[in-house]
């Protein structure tokens, strides 16, 4: 051991630990932070703030000292059942006489010896603090705050040292629970684990934790942020924004503190004062004040009847002058011309045709056709069945692009067997010779005219996706007919069904080969569920329970 030559720190604890590697003479340094020009008896000096083992004077963990000793009250020591020589090596804190005793047998007499005191005077110099070679940890030591892990004082507030009063740490996760206020409790009815979006309130109710009064995220405990003067903002308590006249001067502010320029009729305001909605008043926002609306604020407008300024160039709100906004639909007089009401004209339809009751048809169609303000004429009801740039005309090459002419003079689209052809050409029927129209024009079914697809009986081409027209590249249409083969067509081929198989018998599979629906319990064919079938090997089985190939 080595010996200090220049002081001691005195320790304070309850119970029978030693600290480490001190021994007399006995001296108390003038502070708290070690005793410096300090040296052990080999001549080393010993660094300041820590003893000759290389512990420091005062540790917070015992990460902090070297094994054996523990962090105790701030002092790394190590109980006396250590392997220590209680007389020789260390100095005991006496919890009865409330000092550092020099050593063992300081108050029965001299200690002759590094062991001549030890069996006479270790007991008479410990009083109520235990006997020197008991290292125990009890709720008489400093550990009655935390819990014992063998002579070890923990804190006893993790989940897996839990505890106080001394007692021993208990293993929380064991029992799947956790520490709480040092005892293992079950996990609350709320919690991270199922409230992560919002905060537990009184640790049973998940709240969405986004109002100033209950606020929180991730499954912890809700706060009242208005107690603090505080408000929520995405889940968490934060000071207030501020929007007043000193930094919102040219606008309003909103109810969440926004400033807003406050030049709309719905945010409406200057000077940080808080926005005005002046649609509420029947009122317009002009130059960032609510005023009424008229020749003054309206000049270029029409006031609509919720005292709202309209540009007035629209059929149902027309005006000027701050003059109350007419419906021109209503009058005699239908449309609105320079924001006037004026007859339907070449005036003022001069793209479209005006119809019977005088209003503008700006888009002409094959019932109202005309132009340049013109009536409007039903082209259905004449021979000339077709609207074309604003007057009537036959089915043509100019009036039918893209579809044919039926022998009534009607465009058709020219995709059907019956009705086949474009350009405006008179449409043909496919049928009668025995074709299909394929891209407009009559052609056998065949591979080349129907790749994609299947030929039905009557030699038209099909998608070749459908249960009772399934196939591909211009072969016959096939029936999968799945209420008698639990075949379904899948990618334009009959393929067995999983699901009707299934639904049909549990204990049927699909056979490979023929895409059949069978029992599933014969070595030939096994399996169940509308799986796929399986093939028993020679010397094995298909088991009737389990449906599967199994070795004899």
């Amino acid at each position: 051991m080595k010996n200090i030559t220049s002081g001691k720190l005195l320790a304070a604890s309850a119970a029978p630990f030693l600290l480490v590697s001190l021994a007399a003479p006995l001296f108390l340094c003038s502070h708290l932070l070690g005793c410096d020009d300090r040296t052990g008896d080999d001549g080393i000096e010993i660094p300041p703030g820590k003893n000759d083992a290389g512990n420091p004077v005062f540790c917070t963990s015992a990460l902090d000292c070297i094994a054996p000793a523990t962090c105790i009250n701030g002092r790394c020591l190590i109980p006396e059942d250590a392997g220590v020589d209680a007389a020789a090596d260390a100095e005991t804190w006496d919890g009865a006489d409330s000092g550092l005793d020099a050593g063992p047998g300081t108050d029965a007499g001299t200690d002759s010896g590094p062991d001549g005191g030890h069996d006479g005077g270790l007991d008479a110099g410990l009083d109520a603090g235990g006997d020197a070679g008991s290292g125990t940890c009890d709720n008489t030591s400093p550990c009655a705050q935390g819990c014992c892990a063998g002579t070890t004082c923990i804190a006893g507030t993790n989940d897996i040292q839990c505890g106080t009063g001394a007692l021993a740490c208990e293993d929380c996760t064991t029992s799947s629970k956790v520490c709480i206020d040092q005892r293992c409790e079950n996990l609350p009815a709320c919690n991270k684990n199922n409230c992560g979006g919002g905060c537990c309130l009184n640790q049973t109710d998940c709240m969405p934790g986004d109002t100033d009064t209950i606020c929180g995220a991730g499954g912890s405990a809700c706060k009242d942020c208005a107690s603090d003067g505080k408000e929520c903002k995405y889940n968490s308590c934060v000071i207030p924004a501020i929007c007043d006249a000193a930094n919102c001067a040219n606008g309003c502010c909103l109810a969440d503190k926004t400033c807003k320029a406050g030049d709309i009729t719905g945010e409406c305001g200057s000077g940080g004062a808080t926005c005005a909605d002046c649609s509420l008043d029947k009122l317009i926002c002009v130059g960032k004040k609510c005023l009424a609306c008229d020749s003054i604020t309206c000049p270029g407008g029409c006031c609509d009847a919720g005292g709202l300024c309209q540009p007035g160039d629209k059929n149902d709100l027309c005006g000027t002058g701050g003059a109350v906004c007419v419906n021109c639909a209503v009058s005699s007089e239908k449309v609105c011309h320079e924001k006037a009401c004026t007859p339907c004209g070449a005036a003022t339809c001069g793209t479209g045709c005006c119809d019977a009751a005088g209003n503008c048809v700006t888009v002409p169609t094959n019932t109202q056709c005309g132009a340049n303000g013109a009536a409007c004429q039903d082209c259905t009801a004449t021979a000339a069945r077709y609207c074309f740039e604003g007057s009537c005309s036959t089915c043509n090459a100019t009036t039918c692009p893209g579809g044919c002419c039926d022998a009534g003079g009607g465009c058709l689209a020219g995709t059907s067997n019956n009705s086949c052809g474009t350009g405006g050409a008179s449409c043909a029927n496919c049928e009668s010779s025995g074709k299909t129209c394929i891209n407009f024009t009559c052609q056998m079914c065949d591979a080349a005219t129907c790749p994609d697809g299947c030929c039905d009986a009557d030699l038209v081409c099909q998608p070749g996706t459908a249960d009772a027209a399934c196939g591909l590249g211009g072969a016959g249409c096939v029936d999968c007919d799945p209420a008698g083969t639990q075949r379904a067509c899948t990618n334009k081929a009959c393929i067995c069904n999983k699901t009707l198989c299934k639904n049909k018998d549990h204990w049927n599979c699909c056979l490979p080969a023929t895409q059949e629906c069978v029992d599933g319990y014969n070595p030939e064919h096994c399996g169940d569920y509308g799986d796929q079938c399986v093939k028993c090997k020679p010397d094995e089985e298909c088991d009737w329970g389990s449906q599967s190939c199994v070795s004899y």
